[in-house]
């Protein structure tokens, strides 16, 4: 065991140190005692390393000390040593201590104030090991000390005055070796031409930026200007800008000494020189999109090309030199972005936009020219759906000439294409859309001419034998022909002669003219009716009809005249009858007035519609063609049901009801704002016709009706076009919005009048609309969303969505965006977080719950912005990493789509060392447990300021005094870190050894100023009892300042919270929110809230398009009842919250029923029939579509009193209800069916059974 120690004399209040070499002695503990000339003996510290002890003390006061020192309680050879201790010199100082480089001799220098006794020495240790030194004298007050370093890291100096340390003693220096620096920073591999880029270097503690030297060198061998900045501690950063692109060297020297890895290599670009050629403004999905890459000029570094954000393949083939070719094949008609980035920056220009079009998806509707008269303008129409192109229509004549086309944009991807046929024949339509063919292309349009069709002349016919006429159609185009005689009551037959040419023939039965009616394509020919005389066979008619016919229509109410007798004829008037009967049986009076040519006519006025039979007959027989038949209609009887409004682009639809206004020609026009006619398509329907036309433009359309030459009333009928590409909305509200808060939006309709309905549309959730109109026709419409999710905005003018409807605005929650293992794991006890030097801190958040977005942060520290690194963790989780390089204090944001997270920002405390918190001193521990009664949270922060240990001169125990002083204000209380909304929170503030003054506090956080009430407790002079009550929740501030200045500590981070209310054990009881309701009646259920804890209950009911009527009555107990009233029937959504969060099974969907409606349920079937019992089929059917929510009862009664009836259904939701009873006995039955207790139309229904003998 061998003892080395540095000196036998020491300055009082320096440290002494005495080191005890064991490596080759025997294993065993060292102890070590001082004992001081004033008898007191102190224990001294050991610390062993690598076999030697180390023993260091600090004599407190002057004279011999006595150290002991034991090996196994043995005192090794020499102990106890006697050491002097005397006041150590003053006025010495030691400069030139700065960083030396490893593998240069280090110097330094001691100078003194005056000459001082006794000789100089000075003991230099590295990792407990003795350096040499050399001391050389330079006059009587000044010395030169120099030695060689071993290794980097931090050398003791101790310097002595014969044998006495001087004051200030030790010293350290720190010796640096420049393969220690480390280099970092992206400038040391790439950088960008004529921007500034910067790397940085960390030399250690205490090294200087004036020691390091940067050379970069360009690739035509000129050297960069550089600038060394250094930012303290030893962080330098090296700044430069490059003017040349191509690789760049980078020497780094410290003390003249290169750095490890050095010299770097920085390739230097140029993205402004990657030139992107070819690109095409529009492609087409399904064939590849190509353009070429020249970046020959740009440098080295990696290119990156999406497409759509990644979602389309994008292949690149290299051409050699830096040139490339890119091209991806689009599947989607939308637009395509092709990003573009070099070395992970945006090349100018990027993204460029591709328009993609399909034309697959281009329509063209040809059906109104597929058959066309010549020298009639026609039109059809050409659809692009929502995308936008070039149409180009070639027209070609059946003689090969070009037929002008021309085409109109209608707007909304409408395009309507006019042409003139002028000869008859097959025209084809080629439609292109951007240079390429649409699919069926090129269509057919036949156009056709009936002035060129010619009929052969006929002669007189005679009844009985055919008559003849050829018709000729070889001029006349393609077609179909339509021959009719006396409007089809006389059959004909047509043979054909050839293509073109055709013989008609038919048989006339009675002397009577008859009416040959020719089409073409449905259009009558220019020759018009074709009347030919026919004759009996004595060469007379008998009857002529002034209607041409023997069926005509006539109006209602009007006298009309329907046949004559020709003169000559041998009749009586007194012989002559007329009976006129209509549909429904009744006569019409009717008479036969004597004309003076002495002709005969019938007279006669009909109140009914439809089909009447008139008869004539002489002496009581039937004159010849009787009995006779006209139609009798009735315009007034014509109804027109459909909507009076509509949009540009969309189809209207109305119904001609006509089914009891009797049989007429029905003519029908529709005209545009312009005056233009508008082409339609017309069905026929039960009840008459149903009409189909698409407006082209905005504004009032006319429809006129005729029937049978007059006019329908009502007529013209009027119906308003708006534009709905006029119609836009714009607003935050569209695209985001945030969970409980109110989101808007706008919608311009372009000064147009017309409806708008807004319906927002969560996963799970309705949302109210407020809709509020402003001026110039726009409106505001706000909403507020209770759920996060991709929601669903649905803008309708006039009852048809807006373009871009439905929006989908994505909901977030920045609030339920978490830190995994919470926010305990991260802060200590003081709300901050610790950082340790040139360590990497890690932040993993979890947000899973907050919604569809993205996750940013920033770090400010004390040179400025800090790099931050955000990494996925999969599963909705985040890694925040970041490397604090400079002491001091750091502040983390961390925002979620933007918007600051809740106790952000985050403070956090880099020291090069931390051992933890200071604990709390016994009295410390004492005075707290006296103020929190055991349920608060000492927050007592203590500055501490580390001085000499001191023997005290009243102490005979051998104690040392506490090494700290502390800050005189106590802070105490769960609020200086916590509260909840709505309740009060406190704290207390004792300045009982602070002196005179008095607190003030105040509370400070989103976008708020909480006042804070500090009021002294009673009986204490210095001690403040403080509340406040947040009501919002977040991150805050609270400001403390006892006698106008700020506390340690001051400001306390708070976070207000929602409670610990569990929203989970609200408990509901009844079935009312399963079962649902009916409109207007009211819903009920009880809420238990007992279980869960104090807090606030909400809830919300909302209809398809409006709220409705909530009560919840507080019973004082934990319990309520929550009474609904439906306003409207449908799927409502119903929310339930409590202290803000969902109870369980909330938002909750009830279905709500229409009022019930007798009126509308319908009843029918055999069951409700009268029958015979021996095969009688007693099933019936109930209906209840549009009857409303209700209760269907059915009782029936019968020769044995009352019935079972078996009632049944397909499903749940099938209104149609089957019902059977089973009759035993003939008889009277009454069968009643009511809903919700009121009889249906026709209930109580008689059904009578008979007896097969009663037959």
């Amino acid at each position: 065991m061998e003892t080395m120690r540095s000196s036998r004399s020491y300055g009082v209040n320096s440290e002494a140190r005495f080191q005890v070499n064991a490596r080759n002695g025997n294993h065993g503990a060292v102890q070590a005692f001082a004992k001081a000339p004033s008898g007191k003996t102190y224990p001294v510290e050991v610390v062993k390393k690598d076999g030697v002890f180390t023993a260091n003390f600090t004599p407190s006061e002057t004279g011999d000390w006595l150290i002991s020192i034991l090996h196994g309680n043995d005192h090794i050879p020499e102990s106890p040593f006697r050491v002097r201790v005397r006041e150590p010199s003053r006025g010495v100082n030691v400069r030139g201590l700065e960083d030396k480089m490893l593998g240069r001799l280090a110097n330094f220098s001691i100078e003194t104030s005056g000459p001082t006794d006794g000789e100089l020495t000075v003991d230099i240790t590295y990792n407990g090991r003795i350096i040499p030194a050399k001391i050389k004298g330079e006059g009587p007050n000044r010395f030169h000390i120099s030695f060689s370093p071993v290794g980097s890291g931090t050398y003791i100096i101790r310097v002595y005055f014969s044998g006495v340390e001087v004051q200030g003693s030790p010293y350290t220096m720190e010796v640096i070796d420049a393969n220690d620096v480390i280099a970092s920073g992206d400038a040391l591999s790439s950088a960008e031409i004529s921007h500034r880029a910067s790397f940085f270097l960390n030399l250690g503690i205490n090294g200087s930026g004036n020691d390091v030297k940067a050379v970069i060198t360009s690739p035509r061998g000129l050297e960069v200007p550089v600038a060394i900045l250094d930012n303290r501690n030893g962080n330098v950063a090296v700044e430069f800008i490059p003017t040349e692109v191509g690789e760049h060297q980078i020497d780094v020297f410290y003390f003249g000494k290169p750095i490890a890895r050095s010299p770097f290599h920085c390739q230097v670009f140029d993205r402004t020189k990657i030139n992107v050629l070819n690109l095409p403004n529009t492609g087409f999905v399904g064939k590849p999109v190509e353009f070429d890459i020249d970046a020959s000029l740009a440098g080295s570094g990696n290119i990156e090309i999406t497409v759509n954000d990644g979602m389309v393949t994008c292949n690149v083939e290299k051409r050699g030199s830096r040139q490339f070719v890119a091209s991806f094949v689009p599947v989607e008609a939308i637009p395509h972005y092709i990003q573009m980035r070099f070395n992970d920056l945006d090349i100018p220009g990027s993204p460029w936009k591709i328009d993609v079009r399909n034309p697959a998806v281009v329509t063209v509707d040809t059906r109104a020219v597929q058959l066309v008269p010549v020298g009639i303008l026609s039109e059809f129409e050409v659809h692009t759906g929502t995308i936008y192109g070039d149409i180009q229509v070639n027209i070609t004549s059946p003689s090969n000439r070009t037929v002008r086309a021309n085409v109109f944009n209608l707007r909304n991807g409408f395009y309507r294409v006019e042409f003139l046929p002028m000869e008859g024949g097959s025209h084809l339509i080629e439609v292109l859309y951007d240079g390429a063919l649409v699919p069926g292309s090129p269509f057919v349009s036949k156009a056709y001419d009936t002035s060129a069709i010619s009929v052969s002349p006929v002669n007189v016919g005679v009844v009985g034998i055919p008559v003849e006429f050829s018709i000729d159609v070889s001029r006349a185009g393609e077609g179909q022909l339509e021959i009719m005689v006396n409007r089809g009551m006389v059959p004909n037959n047509v043979r054909m002669i050839d293509k073109t040419h055709f013989m008609v023939s038919f048989v006339p039965r009675e002397p009577t003219p008859h009416i040959v009616e020719i089409k073409f394509n449905g259009e009558p020919i220019p020759q018009g009716l074709i009347t030919i005389p026919i004759m009996d066979a004595s060469g007379r008619a008998t009857v002529m009809s002034h209607s041409n016919g023997y069926h005509r229509e006539v109006a209602v109410n009007n006298q009309q005249s329907f046949f004559q007798f020709n003169r000559g004829q041998m009749y009586s008037e007194a012989d002559l009858e007329v009976t006129v009967t209509s549909p429904t049986g009744e006569l019409v009076p009717a008479k036969i007035v004597l004309q003076p040519d002495g002709d005969y006519k019938v007279e006669y006025s009909s109140r009914f519609t439809g089909r009447h039979t008139v008869e004539i007959t002489h002496l009581g027989v039937a004159i010849m063609g009787s009995p006779f038949f006209v139609e009798i209609y009735d315009p007034s009887k014509i109804r027109v049901e459909g909507s009076r409004k509509g949009i540009v682009g969309r189809r209207m639809e109305f119904d001609i009801i006509r089914h009891l206004a009797g049989k007429a020609e029905l003519k029908l026009e529709i005209t545009g704002p312009r005056g233009n006619p508008i082409r339609y398509d017309m069905y026929t329907i039960a009840k008459g016709e149903h009409v189909v036309y698409t407006p082209r433009e905005p504004g009032i359309y006319k429809i006129d009706i005729t029937y049978g030459g007059l006019e329908v009333p009502g007529c013209p009928i009027k119906q308003e076009i708006t534009d709905n590409s006029l119609v836009n909305a714009d607003g935050d509200g569209l695209f985001r919005a945030f969970e409980d808060q109110v989101a808007s939006f706008y919608v311009e309709t372009g000064g147009q009048r017309g409806d708008l309905v807004v319906q927002v549309e969560g996963p799970n959730s309705i949302s109210k609309c407020n809709i509020d109109q402003e001026a110039g026709g726009r409106y505001k419409v706000s909403y507020t969303p209770v759920e996060v999710g991709t929601f669903n905005v649905h803008v309708r003018w006039n009852g048809q969505e807006i373009v871009g409807s439905p929006f989908h605005p994505r909901v977030v929650n920045p609030r339920k965006v978490t830190i995994v293992g919470g926010w305990a794991s991260l802060l200590d006890a003081n709300n901050q977080m610790q950082l340790r030097l040139n360590q990497v801190k890690t932040v993993e958040v979890d947000c899973i719950h907050a919604g569809q977005g993205h996750l940013t942060a920033e770090l400010v520290g004390p040179s400025g912005n800090i790099p931050v690194d955000i990494s996925s963790r999969g599963r909705d989780r985040y890694a925040i990493s970041f490397m604090p390089t400079v002491e001091g204090d750091y502040y983390l944001r961390i925002m979620w789509n933007g918007i600051l997270l809740e106790r952000c920002p985050v403070v956090g405390v880099c020291r090069s060392s931390w051992n933890g918190p200071p604990a709390a001193s016994t009295a410390q521990q004492s005075r707290q447990a006296q103020a929190n009664s055991g349920d608060m949270v000492d927050h007592k922060y203590e500055k501490k300021t580390v001085t000499q240990i001191t023997q005290s001169s009243n102490n005979n125990s051998g104690t040392l005094e506490h090494p700290y002083s502390m800050d005189k204000v106590v802070m105490t209380g769960m609020g200086l870190q916590h509260a909840i909304v709505n309740q009060l929170a406190e704290f207390f503030i004792d300045g009982s050894n602070a002196g005179e003054g008095s607190p003030t506090a105040r509370l400070s956080g989103n976008n708020l100023d909480i006042p804070v009430d500090c009021r002294i407790v009673p009986g204490q002079t210095f001690k403040y009892r403080c509340t406040y009550t947040p009501r919002v929740a977040g991150s805050y501030l609270l400001y403390v300042s006892w006698a106008d200045r700020e506390v340690i500590g001051s400001p306390y981070r708070v976070n207000v919270t929602r409670g610990t209310a569990d929203a989970q054990k609200v408990v509901f009881t009844g079935e009312s929110l399963r079962v649902g309701g009916i409109v207007g009646q009211e819903i009920s259920t009880t809420i238990d809230t007992r279980r869960a804890g104090p807090g606030e209950l909400t809830a919300q009911c909302m209809g398809p398009t409006k709220p409705d009527i909530c009560d919840l009555r507080d019973h004082r107990n934990g319990t309520f009842t929550l009474t609904i009233k439906p306003l409207e029937a449908g799927k409502h959504i119903l929310q339930v919250k409590y202290n803000g969060e969902h109870v369980l099974g909330s938002p909750f969907t009830l279905k709500i029923a229409g009022v019930p409606d007798p009126s509308k349920v319908k009843v029918s079937g055999p069951g409700i029939l009268d029958g015979y019992l021996h095969n009688y089929q007693s099933h019936f059917y109930v209906d209840t579509h549009g009857a409303g929510g209700g209760e269907l009862t059915v009782k029936i009664r019968g020769p044995k009193a009352a019935f079972r009836i078996e009632m049944q259904r397909k499903s749940e939701r099938d209104r149609r209800i089957v019902c059977r009873y089973e009759p035993t006995e003939p008889g009277f039955y009454y069968v009643f069916v009511r809903w919700s207790g009121v009889d249906v139309p026709g209930s109580p229904f008689r059904v009578q059974l008979l007896d097969a003998t009663e037959e």
